[in-house]
């Protein structure tokens, strides 16, 4: 072990504080002198200097010269670099203002547009005869012509029998200002009769139209009944169909659009299927079809039902028909006895006619009387009713039948007259097709002048609807037009920013390219004048050894608390034990940890004396003898006569022991720094530390009496305690840096041995955290990374 003093490297002063910090005096100790000349003897070892022969320094001198001159040179063509990539700038910036300014009058025209477009629909539905009405009367008349299409297609036209009965109006509480309705017709055709339906629905009138419905349906005798198969030999319009189980099948609705003047109104489109069910089994006396309708374009409710609570099923009731065709059957039946009573009464009279003639006489003409009659008897009585009646004795008396011409029946509503304007319902593609504001006003221009046709007033009202209408249709002509505009801006502003950022970029990797060219000639001019000064590095081992050595000996000078003779304190000296130096991982920087034991100047020269060490090396004899009769026992005789005299020959050499100064604290110097300072290292840099009895133990707060420099910043009683790291530069002489910014940081740990001792406190772990919140370890081998560990000089018990 080595007295410590107070370090100055050669030709520099020692290492001092930052300016932010108040720093200390450059007094030595008085064993300055002798730690000094062991302390520099020990660096010399560890980092040599070589001093520069003349013809090197030359070249040195000449290299980082032209490393400036280099760097000096390329600074203009960065400036050059940097002002070409801010003036490609502007163009692109005025076509962004343009498209902005285009984009926003766009938008409030768009606005304004809107807001006319909704006072035009409300206005051309009001004078269509309301929404309920104009609804209603489209869906109709399209039941009604979707009928005689479907006669028509279907090879019905030449049936002997083709009745419609009147519309009918479903409950649809699902869909608000929805409308559902069907119609039904009877045929007769070659015997086989049908009832054929045509089911439409239908959203409220010029509103965003319902897509993709499918109609899941089955007969049932009533409202209240359970759905079963329709008869075979049914037919659908359109024609896809799919069974769904065992008791119904699922009919894809086709979509249907008026035309007017030519056109399809599109935004007035419904939706429809029409059915052609045999009337056989128990379709012959009663039901019709249960349905509900599915969505399958994710529209919502998914299942549209009857009732105000969706949950019930739609009935389309085929009773007029049911009812017709059975009072033609009665009918026919009717008239079927009259003639044959009208022809049993003729033969009868035949039959006496002839025997009359045949026999000539009185009493055959009384028979023939007789006989006549009794055929008027029979044939004037009801004999044949009540045959009639006995073989069918369930059948029941059938309610009155409901068709369209009954007079029983209210009449409907008269639709508004330019309904009669639809030429035809032309069907739809399934593909939703996209539809531009303009359609949509063009389809309220064509319905605007068929309510104003269909008026023959010339009102005020039609003539200023058909007004709003050019207004309107003016006002998405300028739309367009702006959008055209700002399209071109925009495109005009994405060609300007695809041409400024390739030249910016160009101009960027330039500025890029020459600001690296310029880095490494000040990193070449950097290197070459710490070559220039006999260095390798800015910051060498060295440096931090001494600043290391410097803040251990701040803390002794802190510690030391003076007092006033006769009760002032014996002068502390540091003795030094050894020291660790550590890589830290992911940068190039190096920590050193010092390792003093604190003692009197007493204790001092007791340790560092040859006498001292001589006086150790005899105890160390003497302990050695006492301790082999202890191993080598013999017998219980021969063993105390030679205890005996080996404990008289023990005595003088006791005699002569004497009890040296202990060291009382250990003190722990530890620095930090890049091998050229960067300001990679941000500050301010703390030690996270704390004890452990080995390395990789648990943590454990220091001992209660231990002591640190700067000030620890964690609270008492913590695991592990935070020490700010005090920051450093090397100066020279006269007080000017030596190297741009050659920043160490340091700071110093003391630590009572007794204490330490007494909780088994062999060693201290931490690691360094940075101003950005990084953590720093030790990097140790290739790989390996653990916690900084500096093993503290207390004996094991």
């Amino acid at each position: 072990m080595r007295a410590c003093g107070r370090l100055a490297s050669p030709g520099l002063a020692p290492l001092r504080q930052h300016a932010l910090t108040a720093g200390h005096g450059s007094g030595a100790s008085p064993a300055s002198g002798s730690f000094a000349r062991a302390r520099r003897h020990r660096l010399r070892r560890a980092v040599p200097v070589v001093a520069a022969t003349t013809s090197d320094f030359a070249d040195l001198r000449a290299a980082a010269t032209e490393a400036v001159s280099s760097a000096q040179a390329k600074l203009p063509a960065l400036e050059q670099a940097k002002q070409a990539a801010e003036q490609h700038r502007e163009p692109a910036a005025e076509a962004e203002r343009q498209w902005q300014e285009l984009h926003g009058r766009l938008t409030a025209l768009q606005a304004e547009a809107g807001s006319a477009l909704k006072d035009l629909r409300s206005g051309v539905v009001a004078t269509a005869g309301t929404e309920p009405v104009a609804t209603m009367a489209v869906l109709r008349r399209h039941v009604a012509e979707r009928l005689e299409h479907f006669r028509d297609s279907h090879g019905l036209a030449s049936a002997r029998e083709w009745r419609t009965f009147r519309p009918v109006d479903l409950p649809l509480h699902s869909i608000p200002g929805g409308r559902m309705a069907y119609q039904l017709a009877a045929v007769d055709d070659d015997d086989q009769r049908y009832a054929v339906v045509a089911v439409a629905i239908s959203n409220p009138f010029l509103f965003e139209n319902l897509r993709s419905l499918i109609m899941h349906w089955g007969v049932a005798e009533g409202p209240g009944s359970g759905w079963t198969q329709p008869p075979k030999g049914w037919h659908s319009s359109p024609g896809v169909s799919t069974p769904a189980g065992d008791r119904a099948w699922e009919t894809v609705f086709g979509a249907f659009a008026p035309v007017l003047q030519g056109e399809p109104l599109e935004d007035a489109a419904l939706h429809s299927v029409v059915l052609q069910i045999p009337l056989e089994g128990m379709l012959e006396l009663r039901g019709g079809v249960k349905c509900v309708l599915r969505r399958t374009d994710h529209g919502q409710p998914e299942w549209i039902k009857a009732g105000p609570h969706n949950n019930g099923d739609f009935f389309l009731d085929f009773t007029p028909a049911i009812q017709m065709f059975e009072r033609r059957r009665r009918a026919v039946q009717a008239a079927a006895i009259a003639q044959a009573r009208e022809a049993a009464r003729l033969a009868a009279l035949e039959k006496a006619a002839a025997a009359a003639k045949a026999k000539g006489d009185r009493a055959a003409t009384k028979e023939l009387a007789a006989a006549v009659k009794e055929w008027a008897n029979l044939l004037e009585s009801d004999e044949w009713d009540d045959s009639e009646a006995e073989e069918s004795p369930e059948e029941e008396p059938l309610p009155p039948l409901v068709s369209s011409i009954d007079d029983e029946e209210p009449e409907l509503p008269e639709p508004p007259r330019w309904i009669q304007q639809i030429e035809e319902f032309v069907q739809l593609s399934d593909l939703p097709a996209e539809r531009t504001t303009s359609d949509h006003v063009r389809t309220l221009h064509r319905l605007a002048t068929a309510v104003a046709e269909a008026r023959h007033d010339g009102s005020i009202e039609a003539r200023d609807l058909l007004s709003r209408c050019l207004e309107v249709e003016r006002l998405l002509q300028q739309v367009d037009l702006l959008e055209l505009n700002t399209r071109a801006a925009q495109q005009e502003k994405e060609q300007l920013q695809a041409s400024r950022l390739s030249m910016y970029k160009s101009a960027m990797d330039e500025s890029a390219h020459l600001m690296n060219e310029l880095t490494h000639a000040a990193e070449a001019a950097r290197r070459t004048a710490v070559k220039l000064r006999g260095r390798e590095t800015e910051v060498t081992q060295r440096d931090l050894e001494a600043v290391a050595q410097q803040a251990a000996e701040e803390l002794l000078k802190k510690s030391s608390s003076g007092g006033f003779w006769p009760f002032k304190e014996e002068e502390r000296q540091l003795v030094f034990v050894q020291q660790k130096v550590m890589e830290v991982a992911g940068m190039d920087a190096t920590v050193v940890v010092q390792v003093f034991v604190e003692g009197t100047k007493a204790a001092v020269e007791a340790a560092t004396s040859p006498q001292t060490k001589k006086a150790d090396s005899e105890d160390e004899e003497v302990e050695e003898a006492e301790e082999e009769p202890l191993a080598d026992s013999k017998p219980a005789a021969a063993g105390k006569k030679k205890g005996k005299d080996k404990e008289a020959a023990a005595k003088p050499k006791k005699r002569k022991e004497k009890k040296a100064p202990g060291f009382e604290h250990v003190v722990l110097g530890v620095a930090v720094g890049e091998a050229f300072p960067d300001d990679i290292l941000k500050t301010p840099i703390i030690m996270h530390m704390g004890c452990v009895a080995h390395q990789y133990a648990k943590w454990r707060p220091p001992p209660l009496k231990w002591s640190c420099t700067p000030a620890a910043l964690s609270e008492e009683g913590a695991s592990a305690s935070q020490v700010p790291f005090q920051r450093y530069r090397i100066a020279a002489e006269g007080g000017a840096s030596v190297f741009v910014d050659p920043t160490l940081f340091a700071l110093a740990l003391r630590m009572p041995l007794k204490d330490c001792l007494a909780e088994s406190v062999r060693g201290v772990e931490f690691v360094l955290k940075t101003g950005d919140d990084q953590w720093l370890s030790w990097q140790h081998g290739h790989s390996q990374v653990s916690n900084f560990y500096a093993e503290l000089p207390v004996p094991l018990r």
